[in-house]
């Protein structure tokens, strides 16, 4: 009887054992996938879930510009990756002799969107004329009045405008460029690519036209 009762304790402690050991051995895998899961979600991705640059290419400026050069250059500078090409147009000037945009291809080219009445167009103006004296070989003005007569706008310039201007009276280029408000500017390179836009008055858009126009003739 006692031999009996000795082999159905050891039986009891076998089973004990062996379920001490499957618990144990559930507990590690459960940890092992909480910390898989863990560093997943912590951003850390294995090489075949890099992202692939030929299907999502890079369009950050700091992917095509030096990060100290980047510093220097204002945030609506716009990298090569990223530009578009402007499109064409053509427009009559006070006395109806037509301009045409691709006629400045080979210089840069700053677009001004304007009207007679808007008087911060007026207050930016200095910026403007500070820009052409600084730049003479290589940079042009393009001024756009939208929706006005050629009475209202001789009556604004008694001894004609500071520079080249061009009638949109029916507002459809300004229009095909999106503009919502005025003064608005898009500065196009060269090449007939916009590398700048600014919408509103800016105080220092001397400073970061210039810093765009050396950063695309020394680079592209």
């Amino acid at each position: 009887m006692k031999k009996d009762n000795r082999n159905l304790t050891l039986v009891w402690v076998g089973l004990l054992i062996v379920l001490f050991v499957v618990v144990i051995f559930l507990i590690v895998k459960s940890t092992s996938r909480r910390d898989n899961t863990s560093l997943n979600s912590g951003g850390l991705t294995s090489s075949e879930t890099k992202p692939n640059d030929s299907v999502n290419p890079p369009t950050k400026p700091e992917d095509y510009v030096d990060s100290n050069v980047l510093a220097k250059l204002p945030q609506e500078f716009i990298p090569i990756g990223n530009r578009q090409e402007v499109p064409d147009f053509t427009l009559p000037d006070l006395d109806q002799k037509t301009i045409t945009l691709s006629d400045f291809r080979g210089t840069f080219v700053l677009l001004d969107f304007t009207t007679t009445w808007c008087r911060w167009c007026e207050t930016q103006k200095p910026s403007i004329l500070e820009l052409m004296e600084k730049n003479q070989d290589d940079f042009r003005v393009l001024a756009i009045d939208v929706q006005e007569t050629e009475q209202e706008i001789r009556a604004h310039y008694p001894n004609g405008p500071e520079y080249p201007l061009v009638l949109d009276k029916d507002g459809k280029v300004t229009q095909m460029f999106g503009v919502k408000g005025f003064p608005f500017y898009l500065l196009v390179s060269p090449t007939g690519e916009v590398i700048y836009y600014q919408s509103g008055y800016v105080e220092d858009m001397t400073q970061r036209v210039n810093a765009v126009l050396e950063e695309v003739r020394k680079n592209g």
